[in-house]
C-alpha cells in the first residue's frame, strides 16, 4: 500500500478504534552512493568523469553513451533513495512500529525469503 494510503488507513483504524499493528516498508532499496551525495546526483549533478575513469580502471569502454547511460541510472537511483527517505519520515510521524524489508535483487528465491522471514523475526512484533 502506498504510503499515504496507509497513513490514511491507520488514522481510519484508530478512529473506530481498531487495533493497528506494524507498517512493512517493503522493497527498500540500499543506498549504492555516497548519502551525502545524493541530493547532488538526484538534481543532475554527477562528476562524470569520475564515471569515465572508474569504467577504464574496470577495464570497460566509456563511450558517451555508456557514461551517460550510468549517469542516468545514477540519478535515477539518487531520487529513489532520497524518496524513500522522505516517505519513511512520514511513515514515522504515525507512530507505528515499522520494519524494512529489502528489495531482492534477484527473484524470490528460498534465500531471499528466508531473508525477508529473518528481518520480520527480528523485529519481534508479536
Amino acid at each position: 500500500m502506498p504510503v499515504q494510503e496507509t497513513i490514511d488507513a491507520v488514522g481510519e483504524l484508530r478512529d473506530v478504534n481498531l487495533p493497528v499493528g506494524a507498517v512493512l516498508v517493503n522493497m527498500v532499496r540500499e543506498p549504492l552512493l555516497p548519502l551525502s551525495l545524493l541530493p547532488d546526483i538526484a538534481a543532475g549533478r554527477l562528476d562524470t568523469s569520475e564515471l569515465v575513469r572508474g569504467l577504464k580502471s574496470a577495464g570497460i569502454d566509456a563511450t558517451d553513451a555508456t557514461v551517460s547511460a550510468l549517469a542516468g541510472e545514477a540519478t535515477d537511483h539518487a531520487n529513489r533513495v532520497l524518496l524513500e527517505q522522505r516517505e519513511r519520515g512520514l511513515l514515522r510521524a504515525i507512530g507505528q512500529p515499522s520494519v524494512e524489508l529489502p528489495l531482492l535483487n534477484a527473484s524470490a528465491d528460498l534465500a531471499g525469503l528466508y531473508e525477508l522471514a529473518r528481518r520480520l523475526q527480528e523485529a519481534q512484533l508479536w
